[in-house]
């Protein structure tokens, strides 16, 4: 990962950027290819907010020996022993105990994170424009595309949409489009009927289950029960293909596919790296002023995050947070910085308040941060710099008007607009976790989203054996890019 900015190695050993270059997602690049929310600086994209060698800016300041950079200004560390785990190469894999067993973090994000937005009921854009595009933060160049939306109840519409991958609707009640000129950019599932006002153009393949009564464009093959009813706005330029049409919910919403947050906060509570830290697991309930807190790899407990001035935790590592109680915003801010060799999963027994605002992750590898909320509701409506992948089961996500997130949204349901630009690389973050769990598997999620074929983790043949949106390509199950 480190490879993905260092101006020296960029994407490979030995690969320097030149002049005015950076390097951003694995590739040297132009000084404007920074993304918002971070600057040209030394041959990489920096976060000035967090930055402790260019604090401010660029150059900005390098901060003192006992300062870190925090809010963009140069403040007091948190003092710790100055212990810890061994950190070597980012440190060893997180390991989580809960009521599915022992699972590696990054195991768990790259099931979790399959699509851009996933809805355990309805998706509805409304309100305004629904975006989404995708990248791949571990330097992989292509068109843009695998940011899919699911729901396993509706998808509806009454704004324009743009979705960069597939949509899935899960529900028998099928998918209603009243916006004009929307567009998906792959393919289109629906187990129920399309009905509706507007227009709807579709880049690849539908699939769908039922009447079609809306004005509808298929660039691929419309698949459709034999005795489906099609209305004369529908053109497909493959051609009508009649025959059953089946698909299962695409996201992981039942009892025994659910992440157990409680019981995994639980486990961190009395498992943890903090005596070996030295680290008070009140430290954050009521900051004596704007501070910094340094954390190596390792797990930390944390009673609740409630700084009443603005406060920065910065991960050197593979780092698991558990916090007991809310990560609440309404007197400070508080931000969160992860270095290119480190990962970080936060979980959190209670729920999010954002109401003064946070920044949160890395825009240029949204897939290094995943957040895991078990309370409701979650409030993020105050302006924010917001990269990482976020699992909120029991909450309703109304997104705010200026929605602009770097990762993915699983949620209760979804509602609202905005922008959502998905980072495949948290496909791959198991990638140091080793292979699958032994005893066998039942679905393709117990081989981290490959084959599951005779209860034993294998090659696909077809790509109804890959965990949705993911199809099979040379016997992998993988992100469909074109």
């Amino acid at each position: 990962m480190v490879t993905v900015n260092d101006p020296d190695n960029c994407g490979g050993c030995g690969i320097g950027c030149t002049g005015v270059q950076v390097c951003t997602r694995g590739s040297c690049q132009s000084s404007g290819a920074c993304v918002a929310g971070t600057i040209a600086c030394d041959g990489r994209c920096i976060d000035a907010r967090s930055d402790s060698l260019h604090c401010g800016g660029c150059p900005g300041t390098a901060c003192s020996v006992g300062k870190g950079c925090s809010a963009g200004s140069c403040v007091d560390l948190l003092q710790t022993d100055g212990g810890g785990p061994t950190c070597t190469g980012g440190g060893a894999p997180i390991t989580v105990q809960s009521d599915a067993g022992t699972w590696c973090t990054g195991t768990i994000a790259q099931v979790t994170f399959r699509f851009g937005i996933c809805a355990c009921s309805d998706v509805k854009v409304t309100s305004g424009d629904l975006f989404t595009d995708a990248f791949d933060s571990t330097g992989r160049a292509d068109a843009g595309l695998g940011a899919s939306v699911g729901a396993n109840g509706r998808f509806l519409a009454d704004s324009f949409f743009d979705i960069g991958g597939s949509v899935w609707a899960g529900s028998a009640s099928g998918a209603q489009n009243d916006s004009n000129s929307s567009r998906v950019r792959q393919d289109f599932w629906s187990h129920g009927p399309v009905s509706g006002g507007g227009s709807l153009a579709v880049s690849g393949d539908a699939h769908l289950n039922g009447d079609v009564q809306t004005q509808l464009s298929v660039g691929g093959k419309l698949y459709i029960p034999a005795g489906a009813n099609v209305g004369g706005a529908v053109n497909a330029a493959g051609g009508v293909v009649r025959g059953p049409v089946a698909m299962g919910p695409p996201c992981d919403c039942s009892a025994s596919q659910l992440i157990d947050i409680a019981g995994i906060v639980a486990d961190g509570q009395a498992h943890n790296d903090n005596a070996l830290l030295g680290l008070d697991s009140r430290v954050f309930e009521n900051l004596p002023g704007p501070r910094r807190l340094d954390l190596p790899c390792g797990r930390y407990y944390l009673s609740r995050i409630t700084p009443g001035f603005p406060g920065t935790i910065a991960v050197h590592g593979r780092t698991a947070i558990f916090i007991g109680g809310n990560l609440d915003t309404s007197r400070a801010n508080f931000d969160v910085a992860i270095d290119p060799q480190g990962e970080l999963d936060i979980f959190i027994g209670g729920t999010i308040i954002n109401s003064t605002g946070m920044s949160l992750g890395n825009i240029e590898s949204p897939a290094q941060l995943r957040v895991y909320v078990a309370g409701s509701p979650v409030d993020m409506s105050a302006p924010s710099k917001t990269a990482g992948n976020y699992y909120l089961p029991n909450s309703v996500f109304s997104s705010p008007s200026n929605l602009d997130l770097y990762g993915a949204i699983f949620a209760k349901s979804f509602e609202g607009q905005g922008a959502v630009h998905y980072d495949r690389g948290v496909l791959s973050a198991g990638s140091s976790c080793g292979g699958p769990p032994g005893g066998g598997c039942s679905s393709c999620r117990d081989c981290g989203n490959q084959a599951c074929v005779g209860g034993k983790c294998g090659a696909c043949t077809t790509s109804s054996e890959c965990c949705a949106p993911l199809v099979c390509l040379g016997g992998l199950c993988q992100s469909q890019i074109n």
